[in-house]
């Protein structure tokens, strides 16, 4: 899925996590949360530690969630998400997380508004098409604009507003910060985080990445392939297994333009998770 001089895109789940959660990785995100949330760096690097991020059932068929980044610190806790795609119910998604995490902070005969809860969108598109901010910073308010809660945060960072030229930019650090998720070529790279220690790091543990590393890393873009092409075609997200059957349609298609293209079967097969029998018949 990748070509030779390409590094393992960030904007995926398996690679975000692979990479950001790394022990080296811990200066450049100690950065990273500073320069969105403007929470001071240094309470950051002496507090900042890996949280569980799967949340319990609590009802029969309730979906289980599972979180790409949960952090706690001194004063609360930190939810991070990666945004590949844009959908309909992912702000509800994100939303229903770090609603529930506020919650999960305070134990029966514990004082509320003592700890915050926020949460760090990262998003691979536009969502604030009508400014060019590089970040949003939500809060519940009331009908007159005034804070309601301000424990707890939401904040959305686009990463299509990212620029290379990130000297010109208005947030120049946090710019900088965030090439590494935009700029998949390894030279190109290389040169962009040169002289910055922590990008360094990142950029070494993103260039000796394997697929032993992340396995689901095909899968997960391949996935991405289909559920946007199904959108494409006007299918809506909601019902799970019509998703996953357009999914698997979706393969399929794919399969049936690289058969034409005179690629070899066993290649199809790892870059689409189908079999070769699932393939030999396919017409």
């Amino acid at each position: 899925m990748k070509n030779e001089n390409d590094t393992f895109d960030l904007t995926i789940d398996s690679t975000f996590k692979a990479v950001i959660l790394d022990d080296n990785s811990r200066g450049y995100l100690v950065r990273l949360i500073g320069e969105i949330t403007g929470l001071d760096k240094n309470i950051l690097k002496d507090n900042l530690k890996v949280f569980n991020n799967e949340s319990s059932k609590r009802v029969i068929n309730e979906k289980r969630k599972i979180k790409d980044i949960v952090l706690s610190y001194n004063e609360g806790i930190i939810n991070i998400e990666m945004n590949k795609v844009y959908y309909k119910a992912f702000i509800s998604k994100n939303t229903s997380y770090i609603t529930e995490l506020y919650s999960s902070l305070y134990k029966e005969g514990s004082e509320y508004g003592n700890e915050k809860a926020i949460q760090i969108n990262i998003n691979s598109f536009n969502l604030f098409k009508n400014d060019d901010k590089l970040v949003h910073e939500i809060y519940l308010k009331d009908e007159y604009n005034n804070i309601y809660m301000s424990e707890l945060i939401i904040y959305h960072v686009d990463l299509e507003k990212v620029n290379e030229k990130w000297y010109n930019s208005n947030n120049k650090e946090l710019n900088k910060l965030l090439l590494v998720f935009i700029e998949h070529d390894a030279n190109k790279l290389k040169e962009l985080v040169k002289g910055d220690s922590d990008m360094e790091k990142v950029y070494n543990k993103l260039v000796n990445l394997t697929y032993d590393d992340i396995p689901s890393y095909d899968k997960e873009v391949w996935d991405i392939i289909a559920k946007k092409q199904i959108r494409e075609q006007g299918i809506e997200d909601g019902i799970e297994q019509g998703i996953e059957q357009g999914i698997e349609q979706g393969k399929i298609e794919i399969a049936k333009n690289l058969l034409n293209m005179k690629i070899d079967k066993e290649s199809i097969s790892k870059a689409t998770g189908l079999s070769i029998l699932e393939i030999e018949n396919i017409k």
